[in-house]
């Protein structure tokens, strides 16, 4: 009967913390969603304001890599004939 009981008291208390932990992740998952919603909304704010930001983001974004990349391969070719 004790061992029964103890049993029980494992199953009850696990099926609490699965609870528990479900409620936890299903807060998390519609904080992220606000906040995913949160930042659209900001940007969408700040394109309304400056458009030529994004424009200017986008190129930047662009061409650093372009850049480097280039850099790169000359890098690399020049210490090869060498």
């Amino acid at each position: 009967m004790k061992l029964a009981k103890f049993f029980h008291i494992i199953r009850v208390t696990f099926s609490k913390a699965f609870i528990l932990i479900a409620i936890v992740l299903l807060g998390s998952a519609i904080l992220s969603i606000y906040s995913f919603i949160n930042f659209i909304n900001k940007i969408a704010l700040v394109f309304k304001i400056n458009p030529s930001f994004f424009i200017s983001l986008f190129i930047i974004l662009i061409t650093i890599p372009l850049i480097s990349y280039f850099l790169e391969k000359r890098l690399n070719s020049y210490f090869k004939e060498k």
